[in-house]
């Protein structure tokens, strides 16, 4: 009867102590989900696999992709844009799936620095730096139409030498672009509206002195403008337009501040946003004698509010399996279709020469607090050299897309397509 009695008491205890366990358990897988950050839902972890090829002679600068939605008149298109060889210096268009070979287009002279853009009715916008002095770049632009046969252009943009510029589509088909010239004063920033057949207005004055400006519109519509300002200590400035609309009489505001040191320069500086937050991103090269390193920084504040002001940590945490001075560089933001939680962007991992690593892409999911999520793209693609600029883009259904330029080692260039379709 003891015995009996002994027993069910400790039976009591053990299921007792298995029940406080199990909400335990429960409480802590809890808190993991609230203090930690989610990838955008979609696209996330679905396998790579490379759509095209395309073998070049020479290839100068990097590629820019757009991939146009279907509708009940014209079908998706897929589109690659890049620069041609000093033998033959137009720009090259490839539509995948339909253009057997690169169509040239009779623009550009040096051309550099080549994006692409919709505008209303399936016309694009080209936008590049044309070198036509040894240091000096003007910032043209050109429109083709669904024939893909060039409609306007060359057309200047800005009246100065330009050092760098950015984009953003406007919800109406219109087109924001933001540059950085060169002056006698410093290096000012202006934007402008390019209409729906590609006609630049009168440029407006942003700031009297700044570098790397970019653009991004938020869901509501409002267009927000950010750059850098140099100097012993950098500055991260931005201006929100309401409805997108470019005026003046808007005073920026400061969003942070950061030091580089000597040997280190900004390769490049984006923004972003999404439902809830704007994001600032820039990439830093670190020069080391003969080897050049890169790494990540930003910032992010809740939409209108910089009060909240958070640093990211833009390390790449230790489950991507990656060694630990593994460079970053090239950073690309996805561009096409925003995510409602975070952003999507694309680097190139760049392992130092003793490791015999190859570059290869990576796809990172970024969120309040930073890196969230990192996968490979070249899982079982062979890599070839050298990576040039990537273009990054995001669907409406959450697919990605990918192309970037790859340096054989015999000497020509590739262009790889992937997609995680």
């Amino acid at each position: 009867m003891l015995h009996n009695r002994i027993l069910t008491e400790v039976k009591r205890l053990v299921n007792q102590y298995l029940r406080f366990f199990t909400y335990f358990l429960c409480l802590i897988g809890l808190l993991g989900l609230i203090s930690c950050s989610s990838p955008p839902a979609g696209y996330w972890l679905a396998p790579w696999h490379v759509l095209q090829t395309l073998t070049l002679p020479t290839l100068q600068d990097g590629v820019s992709l757009w991939i146009s939605r279907a509708s009940s008149r014209i079908p998706a298109a897929m589109l690659l844009m890049w620069p041609g060889d000093p033998s033959m210096p137009n720009l090259r268009l490839w539509e995948a799936n339909r253009l057997a070979a690169p169509k040239p287009l009779p623009l550009g002279i040096r051309p550099g620095q080549v994006s692409l853009y919709p505008l209303a009715d399936n016309y694009y916008q080209i936008l590049w730096l044309d070198q036509v002095l040894p240091g000096q770049s003007r910032f043209v632009g050109g429109t083709f139409g669904a024939d893909r046969e060039v409609t306007r252009g060359p057309t200047e943009i800005a009246r100065q030498p330009v050092l760098e510029y950015a984009a953003a589509p406007t919800p109406q088909g219109d087109l924001i672009a933001v540059w950085s010239e060169v002056a006698a004063s410093g290096t000012p920033i202006y934007a402008t509206t390019i209409d729906s057949i590609g006609r630049p207005r009168e440029p407006l004055l942003i700031a009297a002195n700044g570098r790397f400006p970019s653009a991004a519109f938020s869901a509501n519509g409002d267009l927000y403008v950010a750059w850098l300002e140099p100097g012993s200590i950098w500055t991260v400035y931005y201006a929100v337009f309401p409805s997108g609309k470019l005026k003046v009489g808007l005073n920026p505001a400061s969003a942070g501040v950061f030091k580089l040191e000597s040997s280190q320069i900004i390769e490049h500086f984006q923004i972003g946003i999404d439902a809830e937050r704007v994001y600032c991103l820039w990439s830093i090269l670190t020069i080391n004698q003969s080897a050049l390193s890169g790494q990540l920084a930003g910032l992010t504040f809740t939409l209108g509010d910089t009060k909240q002001t958070q640093t990211l940590d833009l390390h790449l945490p230790v489950s991507a399996g990656l060694p630990t001075d593994t460079s970053l560089r090239g950073l690309s933001l996805a561009r096409g279709n925003a995510t409602s939680d975070g952003l999507i962007a694309a680097v190139v991992a760049h392992s130092p020469a003793s490791q015999q690593i190859p570059d290869r892409p990576l796809i990172l999911s970024i969120g309040p607090k930073g890196i969230a999520a990192v996968q490979t793209v070249t899982q079982g693609i062979p890599g070839d050299g050298p990576i040039t600029r990537l273009s990054l883009f995001v669907d409406a259904e959450g697919t990605l897309s990918l192309v970037w330029g790859v340096m054989r080692a015999d000497g020509t260039n590739a262009l790889y397509l992937a997609s995680n379709r």
